[in-house]
């Protein structure tokens, strides 16, 4: 089963954005041609909710979760120390000329 998320954060995929991996998911597993169907919305989304991890939509979203971050929050938090200081200011990182800093 798929699912777009509570909010925005958690959502893995996006309507209109992956609009054309919906169509293709609809048609394999369901024979649907959405374009060409007349649908209520909320058939249209208990549908989309029980796409299966093997659809072209699924596959994506499968790929989407297991992407790791650039960083741990840790590292991030360290990157922004080194480069913004405690007040937020650019100039955190000694190693920049003088002419750089603020």
């Amino acid at each position: 089963m798929i699912t777009g998320g509570k909010n925005r954060e958690e959502a893995f995929y996006d309507i209109l954005e992956d609009l054309e991996l919906i169509e293709a998911s609809f048609a394999m597993q369901y024979g649907i041609r959405l374009r060409r169907c007349d649908m209520s919305y909320g058939e249209f989304l208990a549908l989309l909710k029980h796409l299966l991890p093997e659809s072209p939509l699924g596959r994506v979203i499968k790929e989407r979760k297991n992407k790791k971050p650039l960083f741990t929050e840790e590292e991030f938090k360290n990157i922004c120390r080194k480069n913004f200081g405690k007040e937020g200011k650019y100039g955190g990182n000694r190693s920049y000329p003088n002419r750089y800093r603020k």
